[in-house]
């Protein structure tokens, strides 16, 4: 006799199914010469396609002039198989893929509670009509593939899963800025449950992966490092939309560096308190959330790091005044980021005040839902 958890997955499953059709479909419909993608093109294809050829991967100014290479080699040494495909068919495949990766997303983000198909339609629109996330397909990154590994080596260290959690993290981190929260954060965790021994485990584990994921790159051109290094050091310095890089602009250099000081390490120790008394499956959420907040270095469309959190409230919220907070909320900042972009030149910088925003509009959301501040304090290892 089929159970009710049996009858959830096959739901779940005809309707992932239906959307990977669906995906399937329009890569058909699309004309594939049209696709050229523009991140994806220099920091992973150019270099994996000079990888497989026997060529140093980070230098691409032979084949893109102007063109820098400046993602982590994991992610070279992870996917370098894309370089032996020509760049319209890799870059459909990784937006298909990233589409997907999308999909997915939502679906571990909404937890394990009784399906809720407007919600899950309304969490479809809450991803897909993001200016940024629109940004983030548009130029092939890698943030939503990042943002899934996160979620995805949490999940398995729930299941003491070191080996699997270290591979995860280890494509994850080809954009380092973006584990900031989470690396020390499931450390921590790995501590409090397994202690030194546990911890020793991960560490070891992370590190072999490290060098298996760039094993690739010293077995195909040894020198590749040396490329590296001077592609980071060619790398513009560009206005981004952090307040690392804004306050001191705007407040004077030690003044704004004092503030974003003084705020990295309130959220630091807040994320950690999270690690501490929550379970994996619980605080990544909260950690990918406050990444955005003070990581040193970003752009607009890693505003992807925060919906995962938006996406588990939206199905966590009980009261509706909760959800039609959370819900105009979201579609007011949506519309004041389309205002940015028809009022502005659409520089990255005017976008910092999106992840702040949409934090403040989940804390809110679940205090209307009578989640007080205590609640998030209490130890909940369930």
């Amino acid at each position: 006799m089929m159970t009710q958890y049996s009858r959830t997955a096959m739901k779940w499953t005809f309707a992932i199914s239906g959307i990977l059709l669906m995906l399937l479909l329009i890569a058909y419909l699309v004309p594939v010469q049209n696709i050229l993608l523009w991140d994806f093109r220099n920091n992973l294809w150019a270099p994996a396609h000079l990888l497989v050829s026997g060529q140093s991967p980070y230098v691409i100014t032979g084949m893109f002039p102007d063109s820098n290479a400046v993602w982590f080699p994991m992610a070279i040494g992870a996917f370098f198989p894309l370089g032996w495909l020509n760049l319209t068919q890799a870059s459909m495949f990784w937006l298909l893929a990233t589409v997907a990766a999308a999909i997915i997303l939502i679906f571990l983000s909404a937890g394990e509670s009784r399906p809720k198909f407007l919600l899950l339609a309304i969490s479809l629109m809450m991803i897909f009509i993001q200016p940024r996330v629109y940004a983030h397909l548009k130029l092939g990154q890698v943030t939503i593939f990042a943002t899934l590994l996160f979620l995805l080596a949490a999940y398995a260290l729930k299941d003491r899963k070191f080996f699997w959690t270290a591979v995860l993290l280890s494509v994850a981190l080809s954009k380092p800025q973006l584990g900031v929260f989470v690396v020390p954060g499931i450390f921590l965790s790995v501590y409090r449950w397994r202690g030194k021994k546990g911890t020793l485990f991960l560490g070891g584990y992370f590190v072999l992966m490290l060098g298996l994921l760039s094993l690739p790159l010293f077995l195909a051109y040894p020198s590749w490092w040396e490329g590296f290094i001077w592609a980071l050091n060619r790398n513009h310095a560009w206005l981004q939309p952090t307040i690392y890089s804004l306050l001191p602009r705007f407040w004077g250099k030690w003044e704004g560096l004092a503030v974003w000081s003084v705020l990295a390490i309130l959220l630091f120790v807040i994320n950690l308190h999270a690690w501490w008394i929550w379970p994996p499956q619980k605080a990544i959420y909260w950690s990918l959330a406050l990444t955005p907040l003070v990581t040193p270095y970003l752009w607009s469309w890693d505003i992807v790091l925060v919906l995962p959190l938006l996406i588990r409230a939206l199905f966590e919220l009980n009261t509706k005044k909760a959800h039609i907070l959370l819900i105009g909320g979201y579609m007011l900042s949506w519309w004041l980021t389309l205002q940015v972009l028809l009022r502005t030149d659409s520089s990255d910088h005017y976008f910092w005040w999106t992840p702040w925003m949409l934090v403040l509009l989940i804390l809110s959301s679940y205090w209307v839902d009578g989640r007080r501040l205590e609640s998030f304090l209490k130890p909940n290892m369930a």
